[in-house]
């Protein structure tokens, strides 16, 4: 139950907890390709705010081409990855953008620790892959401090279990004077539950089965 717990923490605890001051609001990191290809917009931790002419809420990474007039998705944020440095002093983050024909599309973002050059982003390409790199201040000495909101959570959860087992036996003690196994809140529950999850189990794989006595029983 511990290790459940603590998985649970740990995903309540994403990267981006701990570089929400990488994410601009209602201000996207803008870069003017020099081959005139058009404006690439990106922001990390989220998607973009720029005024474009398709649904925004799915995009982190976006070129508004002018040589194909047409706006280009190079990276959706229900597909960012996000890496830290061993050393806390730089991030990556990589999206998986639309596909074009039978190539994937795709960007990486780069921060290391830094002044901030966001404002002199020079991109670059890679086969299909647009690469961005830039240095911040919020790049420098990454915590990664513990997700204190899922121990709350789970802090609360547990809480609740002992709470309901202590409540359940004081009362089956002192006011229904009960005695032995009873004395567990909801006993004949908890009793039959490990045989009923077995019976649901059989029933799942088993009752389309020649023979099942589960078939039997519904004819």
């Amino acid at each position: 139950m511990l290790t459940t717990l603590l998985l649970i923490a740990a995903a309540l605890g994403g990267p981006c907890k701990y570089l929400k001051d990488l994410h601009r609001k209602n201000n996207d990191y803008h870069v003017t390709r020099q081959d005139a290809d058009g404006d690439l917009y990106f922001n990390l931790c989220g998607h973009v705010d720029s005024d474009l002419s398709i649904d925004k809420s799915d995009i982190s990474v976006v070129l508004n081409s002018t040589t194909f007039e047409s706006v280009i998705v190079l990276g959706y944020t229900h597909t960012e990855t996000v890496t830290i440095s061993e050393d806390k002093n730089k991030v990556s983050f990589h999206y998986d953008g639309q596909s074009l024909s039978t190539l994937l599309l795709s960007a990486l973002v780069e921060v290391s620790c830094g002044l901030d050059t966001s404002a002199n982003i020079q991109p670059s390409k890679s086969d299909y892959m647009f690469i961005f790199s830039f240095t911040s201040p919020y790049a420098c000495n990454i915590s990664e401090g513990f997700p204190i909101v899922g121990v709350i959570l789970c802090s609360i959860l547990v809480a609740g279990i002992i709470l309901y087992f202590v409540i359940g036996i004081s009362l089956n003690i002192f006011v229904f004077k009960r005695n032995g196994m009873e004395i567990f809140p909801n006993f004949k529950f908890w009793y039959g539950l490990p045989r009923l999850v077995l019976d649901g189990m059989e029933f799942t794989f088993c009752c389309k089965k020649p023979g099942s006595e589960y078939q039997n029983l519904s004819v």
